[in-house]
């Protein structure tokens, strides 16, 4: 397919500060009057976009957010393809061409739709940009996403009679495949506290699924109980999804017409692995890549973990989710402040609550002013929840059991 540099209707200049005549967009040949009608694109208010870059988690994602807007009913999603219950909104342009069908899918859903999306943040409806409906953004590895982006190319077609080693040096001809990923995410990466997005990255939700399920329980403000909960976990672990011919896009495949489309199959949901790339790409291949992404994050100023979320920080903050927030009820003494500042507490120690009371944090929500002076807060890591201050640097997170927290070295006398 080939690809051409397009320029949007207008960007999103409303949430991020950049300058956008450096953007470099790209899609499909003679697409402008397709891109234009998804700029204008009429969204209900109770839409849920789930938007990755592709081969990133998103079909996982999609399932997730299917059952939970539709109260894990089970029965229903294994009757019915994935790709009907929550429609790719460029799949009909990229296998019919602009026919006047092209949203069909989606304007013929009933609400709520959740719609998928692999288009960057200014190829987007210009009325997510408002602000009034949900996303979930999932980032992976670039590395792994390549590697599975060509087994379902061989499926596919595109990339029949091609080997991976052939398929990857292609794409490492020029950085350009990596920028373009390392861009996608980034936008969305500073839009992160936002509390119509959630961001969160394939690599925690393989650390901790029920974490990233309870996060987005809150965010759809869809609680479950505990029983659906364990049924959700094991309909959405790998060899479920990858057993399960409603996740595996197998109808998407019969509307393809490429010549080499099914002459080879691979399972859509193939590995699920972290890191998988390293076990099927040789060091020289991935040498050049990291030295691409190297380049590419430090004009951004970010790096690969940044973007794909710190292991330690199970929640993925895109929308500052509910978490604790400590706050000090007694001015730390000269004394216990040095005394703090040699011992590293455990989780264990509950030595703190003579100092702190605890509360619950909303999104967005800044520590409140008459506090800024003492401390500084975090609720959860690297939340939205932060003020400045010299006596107190803690932060905590949920557990199954309750909070837990953390207190980094510091320098109290500062």
């Amino acid at each position: 397919m080939e690809r051409e540099r397009v320029t949007p209707k207008s960007y999103p200049t409303n949430l991020i500060d950049k300058d956008w005549s450096k953007r470099e967009l790209f899609f499909r040949n003679n697409s402008k009057a397709y891109l234009d009608s998804v700029h204008d694109l009429q969204l209900r208010d109770d839409d849920v976009w789930v938007v990755t870059l592709p081969k990133c988690g998103t079909t996982w994602m999609q399932e997730l957010c299917w059952l939970l807007m539709n109260d894990c009913n089970f029965e229903a999603a294994l009757a019915q393809d994935l790709e009907l219950r929550s429609p790719f909104v460029e799949f009909h342009f990229y296998t019919h061409g602009d026919d006047g069908k092209v949203f069909a899918p989606v304007q013929d859903m009933t609400s709520p739709r959740l719609i998928k999306s692999h288009l960057p943040l200014p190829l987007l409806p210009a009325q997510l940009w408002q602000g009034r409906h949900k996303v979930v953004y999932v980032f992976r590895n670039p590395l792994d996403a390549l590697v599975s982006r060509y087994y379902h190319g061989v499926t596919f077609g595109s990339c029949y009679g091609k080997t991976l080693s052939q398929y990857i040096e292609e794409n490492l001809a020029t950085d350009a495949a990596l920028r373009e990923a390392i861009e996608h995410a980034h936008e969305f990466y500073q839009l992160r506290h936002e509390p119509w997005l959630y961001y969160t990255s394939f690599e925690l939700m393989k650390k901790d699924l029920r974490a990233v399920v309870e996060d987005l329980c809150r965010f759809l403000n869809k609680p479950i109980e505990d029983q659906p909960m364990e049924q959700l976990l094991k309909h959405l672990s790998f060899e479920e999804m990858k057993n399960n011919p409603t996740t595996n896009h197998l109808w998407e495949l019969k509307q393809i017409t490429h010549k080499d489309a099914g002459k080879e199959k691979h399972n859509f949901v193939r590995r699920g692995k972290v890191n998988g790339y390293k076990d099927e790409l040789p060091r020289e291949q991935i040498e050049k890549a990291n030295d691409y992404m190297k380049q590419c994050l430090l004009e951004k100023g970010i790096t690969l973990e940044e973007l794909l979320l710190p292991p330690s920080a199970k929640v993925s903050t895109g929308l500052l989710l509910l978490g604790s927030c400590l706050r000090l009820s007694l001015l730390l003494s000269p004394a216990d402040a040095q005394a703090a500042h040699l011992t590293k507490r455990s989780y264990s120690d509950q030595s703190v609550h003579g100092y702190m009371t605890e509360r619950t944090c909303w999104w967005n929500e800044v520590c409140k002013e008459e506090f800024q002076s003492l401390f500084r807060c975090k609720c959860p890591q690297y939340s939205y929840c932060r003020s400045p201050g010299r006596y107190y640097n803690a932060y905590c997170s949920m557990t199954d059991t309750g909070y837990i927290w953390t207190q980094p070295n510091w320098d109290w006398g500062s």
